[in-house]
């Protein structure tokens, strides 16, 4: 009888920076799309296991009896934090956890489990 246990891991951690400017907008400095700020982290963790048990009998010399079970496993773990805000008093100021004259709506913080949301 044998017994075979392959574990793996998979870790990904990814950090988003943006930050639009006014110049870049030709807006008036009043809208809310003028020193636009991001800011994501996004984690996950992958854990991959594949377990093998193989078993192997003779009997009277003739015959041969082999069998063979595997079990694999998946799973996923993931969370993300982001926070964006808009119309900061200078384009100097590209924090967004800075106080920041708009937070509406789909803007503020954010979290829950990991996610592939890209910001444009």
């Amino acid at each position: 009888m044998r017994y075979t246990m392959n574990l793996s891991f998979d870790v990904n951690t990814n950090k988003v920076n943006r930050f639009l400017p006014q110049t870049a907008t030709g807006k008036t400095w009043t809208d809310s799309w003028v020193n636009r700020a991001f800011d994501k982290d996004d984690d996950s963790y992958y854990i991959y296991t594949n377990n093998q048990l193989n078993y192997t009998k003779n009997f009277y010399n003739v015959h041969d009896l082999t069998t063979a079970v595997n079990f694999m496993t998946n799973e996923y773990i993931g969370n993300f934090y982001d926070l964006e805000t808009s119309n900061s008093a200078s384009s100097l100021l590209q924090d967004p956890s800075l106080a920041n004259k708009y937070r509406e709506g789909g803007m503020g913080f954010n979290s829950g489990p990991g996610g592939d949301e890209i910001w444009v």
